[in-house]
């Protein structure tokens, strides 16, 4: 990257790394797009690679794995979680986008860069931000207001008053929206055979 690169580029400026990169180096010859990976096995030589749509498994003498590891979404273990995520009103920061309006009251979970992103930009698009984080420096300002960790929401199917409770010993009801920026979990499941 070039030097005015920032620390944590966003996904723009990192496809637009890789396609320069790719062209330099005359590449895309070498690239089969949209190609799923359905299995990965060793024989004595070789590594054996089996496409999605493709009869024959293709051989190679080298593999690298590099398809990251933001593919898998990891809820916490929340009490009352699922109720949540049942009723639509959960996004995992795997699938945030950009900040739109889904109702007043929004609370974010996660204190790493992508909780403190979502945050920030949910903050312009609802009246009050509650930012659930475990053990941060991270303080209130505007309309964010920063919590300690959630410890349990109300089951919807037994309370509709959609309430968080933190383990500073604080609540607060009618959550319109949960978006959870709790990380991934690692999945490889076309290595199962290697």
């Amino acid at each position: 990257f070039p030097p005015s690169t920032a620390l944590f580029p966003k996904a723009k400026v990192v496809e637009e790394y890789l396609q320069a990169y790719a062209e330099k180096f005359q590449l895309r010859k070498h690239i089969r797009f949209s190609a799923r990976v359905t299995s990965i096995r060793r024989s004595n030589g070789p590594w054996l690679i089996k496409v999605q749509g493709v009869e024959e498994e293709l051989q190679y003498g080298r593999l690298i794995v590099a398809n990251g590891h933001y593919s898998v979404p990891k809820y916490p273990s929340v009490l009352g979680l699922d109720s949540w995520r049942a009723s639509g009103l959960v996004t995992h920061s795997l699938w945030y986008r950009t900040p739109k309006r889904v109702g007043p009251k929004v609370l974010v979970v996660g204190g790493g860069y992508s909780g403190q992103d979502i945050a920030d930009e949910m903050s312009t698009v609802c009246d009050l931000l509650i930012h659930s984080v475990s053990q941060s420096t991270l303080a209130s300002h505007d309309n964010i207001e920063v919590r300690g960790r959630l410890l349990r929401l109300s089951d919807l199917e037994e309370d509709s008053s959609r309430t968080a409770y933190f383990d500073d010993g604080s609540s607060i009801s009618g959550i319109d929206h949960i978006f959870l920026a709790t990380g991934y979990l690692l999945s490889f499941p076309f290595l199962k055979d290697v």
